[in-house]
């Protein structure tokens, strides 16, 4: 079996999708699954992953998400066609419902061969980026048109696949209800064995910490929909020792460094980009671990820090609301709800007997997202699926039609 990947992100950016594919690939190819990867790149250039051969295709930037790349299928037709033939793929996998998730579904048909696609990104709560972040009147009613424009689009793109791929039980009851059809549960997978053998580091000691200080932990993308704002305010309510390391990068880094400045939180140091092989370090350093986005499919860093032993917090929303079971392996709060997460993690960290008994837990709790779970159900889902029958030329005119009137809005 060899398999075809599409997606809209892919390294060297970093992110939930990024992991979830890339883990994905080393668990097919452990069974010997040849995979070949459609990604937007800076140039058209052929290149490798785990085995997987990796064709990016030239993009152009996306400036309201700095760092994603945009490809229009109908410049670069000839070569990814060309790329196909060569490859012959078995089975076309879409992460994404644009961009190359789009070729993939057309090419899917031409060449007769059986597709599925993977619903990652709750897209309804990225819409503040085409307002900066501001939420204003204004916002509410675009996100209000915006939003049924854009289900009414994810559920034309993904029921012309033989599966929808949900990574949580909570998302796949969003997408039943919004008319999804032939949904099956598959969650992003962590790779523990690589966590596990990364390098140890000293964190407080690089990031002088001073002894005796409790630290609090979050790994990300800092974007708008992650609500660091949320955290941040929870974190200034705190009684006692405690410190702030926020790991990422992303576009609103600065507007959370200056909500910092502006508002004189102490004790928070934004760390930045981390490489690989240094992460699991501040998962093992840190005594909780905090995500205050309500935006989440899954949560793969809950499930990273869980790995751990650290209890987790996580906002009661979407996925996190699987992955995280109160009073077992971490808590949840009320989303956006800044005092709610301030008392939970108090609770946490006065509670010795609850968080030795969550920290317990915790680990256990993480194996059922292990890459050899997560990729058999996969296969499954490969196996079973069939090709149907699609119709280019009315698949064109819709996408035309349903893609047009997003952009309107953009």
């Amino acid at each position: 079996m060899k398999v075809a990947m599409f997606t809209d992100t892919f390294l060297p950016n970093k992110d939930g999708v990024v992991t979830s594919i890339c883990n994905h690939v080393k668990g097919l190819k452990k069974r010997n699954i040849d995979v070949v990867i459609f990604a937007p790149g800076e140039k058209t250039k052929l290149d490798e992953y785990f085995g997987a051969r990796v064709y990016y295709i030239k993009g152009l930037e996306f400036k309201k998400y700095p760092g994603y790349k945009i490809v229009l299928p109908t410049k670069f037709i000839s070569r990814i066609n060309a790329f196909l033939e060569i490859e012959e793929p078995d089975i076309y996998h879409i992460h994404s419902p644009f961009s190359l998730g789009i070729a993939g579904m057309l090419f899917s048909s031409k060449f007769k061969k059986p597709i599925v696609g993977t619903f990652h990104t709750y897209l309804e709560d990225y819409i503040g980026y085409l307002f900066n972040g501001n939420e204003s009147r204004e916002f509410y009613a675009t996100k209000k048109i915006l939003g049924m424009t854009s289900w009414n689009y994810f559920r034309f793109i993904f029921n012309k696949c033989s599966f929808v791929i949900s990574p949580t039980n909570e998302i796949a009851k969003v997408l039943r209800k919004k008319g999804f059809k032939n949904i099956v549960v598959v969650p992003s997978a962590v790779d523990f064995d690589y966590l596990d053998k990364q390098k140890k580091i000293n964190i407080r000691k690089k990031h002088k910490i001073p002894k005796g200080y409790k630290i609090i932990l979050y790994v990300g993308r800092l974007g708008f929909e992650k609500k660091l704002n949320v955290l941040l305010d929870a974190f200034k309510m705190l009684n006692g020792k405690n410190y702030l390391l926020i790991v990422g990068k992303g576009p609103f880094e600065k507007k959370y460094k200056d909500y910092v400045r502006k508002n004189k939180i102490k004790n928070v140091k934004f760390v930045g980009y981390v490489k690989d092989e240094e992460l699991s370090s501040y998962y093992r350093s840190c005594d909780l671990f905090v995500s205050p986005s309500d935006t989440e499919t899954q949560g793969l860093t809950l499930v990273e820090a869980m790995h751990f032993g650290k209890p987790v917090i996580g906002a009661n929303r979407l996925g996190v609301k699987e992955v995280i079971a109160d009073y077992k392996n971490g808590l949840k709060f009320e989303p956006n709800n800044s005092l709610d997460l301030k008392e939970k993690i108090e609770k946490l960290l006065n509670d010795k007997k609850l968080y030795k008994k969550i920290s317990k837990n915790a680990k256990e709790c993480s194996k059922k997202y292990s890459i050899e779970n997560s990729t058999n159900k996969l296969m499954k889902v490969y196996k079973k699926s069939k090709y149907e029958k699609l119709e280019i030329k009315d698949i064109k005119r819709k996408l035309s039609k349903r893609f047009k009137s997003i952009l309107n809005f953009v």
